[in-house]
């Protein structure tokens, strides 16, 4: 008695993953049923890693243009910069992924983003924190939709 299945279908199951499979090949099924709000929340961080990167080239021309106060600690809030940029980077493909510690990562740094609009908008810098605060709000709201919370959750496993 032959079966009739794929050619690359080893596991004689049609293709289905298996109870054994990782998360990450159970996404890779499931890659159709992405919302769009989770791709839209991946574009605006990648914005802001954009923009935050376009601030540490700045803060690095400064550096090397005129005299810092303390080189020190100028070159550790240099580096602090792009590292945050890069890891909110990462944290923006994971969401895009599917990946639940994503979510934390991304409103943390929303939290700090409101944090600097307030006082730059207290301050008079009302563009400023415009473009501080409205894509941060708009970053938390998109983070506790319903469709990209069950997105990012993964299924309950039996056992």
């Amino acid at each position: 008695m032959t079966e009739n299945r794929p050619a690359d279908d080893t596991t004689g199951d049609g293709g289905r993953p298996s109870p054994f499979d990782t998360t990450d090949q159970r996404r890779a099924v499931a890659r159709d049923s992405r919302p769009s709000a989770v791709l839209v929340l991946g574009a605006l961080v990648l914005l802001e890693v954009i923009g935050l990167l376009a601030v540490a080239i700045w803060y690095a021309v400064e550096l090397v243009s005129s005299p810092a106060a303390s080189v020190g600690g100028a070159v550790f809030t240099l580096v602090l910069l792009v590292l945050v940029a890069v890891w909110q980077a990462v944290s923006a493909v994971a969401l895009t992924r599917g990946r639940r510690w994503a979510r934390a990562a991304v409103l943390v740094w929303q939290f700090f983003l409101f944090a600097i609009a307030i006082p730059t908008l207290t301050g008079g810098f009302w563009a400023w924190a415009l473009l501080l605060g409205v894509p941060a709000l708009v970053v938390i709201y998109l983070l506790f939709r319903r469709d990209v919370v069950a997105f990012t959750t993964p299924a309950p496993t039996a056992g």
